[in-house]
C-alpha cells in the first residue's frame, strides 16, 4: 500500500503539473460531431444574400419565414426560399409533373 501511494503522488504530480502547463489533453470520453457555428452564419448569411439579390428586403423576408415557419408543412419547405414569383413559376415549368409545390 505504501509503494502505491509513493507511485500514485508522483503520477498526480505530472498529471497536475501537465494540466497547469498546459501541455496535457485527456482523451474525450465520447466523441460527438458538434455542428460549427460558422456553418449556420454562412447558411443564414447567403440565404438573406440570396433574397437581397432577387429584389427581396432580407430582414423581411427573414422576419415572414420565422412566422411561418413553425406551423409549415415540411413537404412545403422550398417554398420559403427567398425567391420571386417569377422564380417560382420558371422553377416549376422546368421540373417533372410529379413533383408539386
Amino acid at each position: 500500500m505504501g509503494d502505491f501511494e509513493i507511485d500514485s503522488k508522483i503520477k498526480l504530480y505530472k498529471i497536475w503539473n501537465r494540466l497547469s502547463s498546459g501541455s496535457y489533453f485527456p482523451p474525450p470520453v465520447r466523441r460527438v460531431e458538434i455542428p460549427c457555428a460558422g456553418d449556420r452564419a454562412a447558411a443564414l448569411q447567403t440565404l438573406l444574400g440570396t433574397a437581397k439579390l432577387n429584389g427581396l428586403n432580407p430582414a423581411e423576408w427573414l422576419m415572414n419565414t420565422l412566422e411561418k415557419l413553425p406551423s409549415w408543412p415540411n413537404s412545403r419547405i422550398d417554398e420559403l426560399l427567398p425567391l420571386t414569383p417569377d422564380q417560382i413559376e420558371t422553377i416549376k415549368q422546368t421540373l417533372p409533373a410529379r413533383v408539386t409545390w
